[in-house]
């Protein structure tokens, strides 16, 4: 189970957010922005579909030839952002990218979570560029949090935490 070390408030509300809210609002989303780093030393994002795990740990599907693959290769620090723009909900997650050898069942398990989600079924021929892309065998990879910001700013005043593990 994760554990949450200090945690920073800037809450004016005392709108309280939980680990819980957190893990609701990554279950409802599936879409992300990952930020590496580029052998170079430049920065470099992508979107990625992920799941979220009960211990907050994200998984998701990349190719090896692809740039993030690479760059998680050199530089296993990664940034995660979650962002859902009609709730003004954010979630930034830094953490460190684990390149999961042998993961036939990790994969199995992102596709079929991603497959339970309605909206993702619907837009199945829209969601799934992973398959489009000629880049080599799909690998699993697992983001382990250090810290974890969620930021609720459709209140009237900002609900902020941060947590560190």
């Amino acid at each position: 189970m994760l554990g949450f070390g200090r945690c920073i408030i800037k809450n004016m509300e005392n709108k309280k957010i939980s680990k819980e809210d957190v893990l609701e609002f990554l279950r409802k989303e599936r879409l992300a922005t990952i930020s590496t780093v580029t052998p170079e030393g430049k920065p470099d994002g992508a979107a990625i579909y992920y799941i979220a795990k009960d211990n907050l740990e994200i998984v998701f599907l990349t190719k090896k030839n692809t740039g993030k693959f690479t760059n998680m290769l050199q530089d296993k620090d990664v940034v995660l952002t979650i962002t859902n723009e009609e709730l003004q909900h954010t979630v930034k997650i830094r953490g460190e990218a684990v390149i999961l050898e042998n993961s036939a069942a990790a994969v199995i398990e992102v596709i079929t979570t991603l497959a339970h989600n309605k909206e993702f079924i619907l837009n199945l021929d829209k969601v799934l560029p992973l398959a489009k892309k000629q880049a080599g065998e799909v690998v699993a990879v697992r983001v382990e949090p250090k810290e974890i910001r969620m930021s609720m700013y459709n209140l009237e005043k900002l609900a902020e935490e941060t947590f560190f593990v």
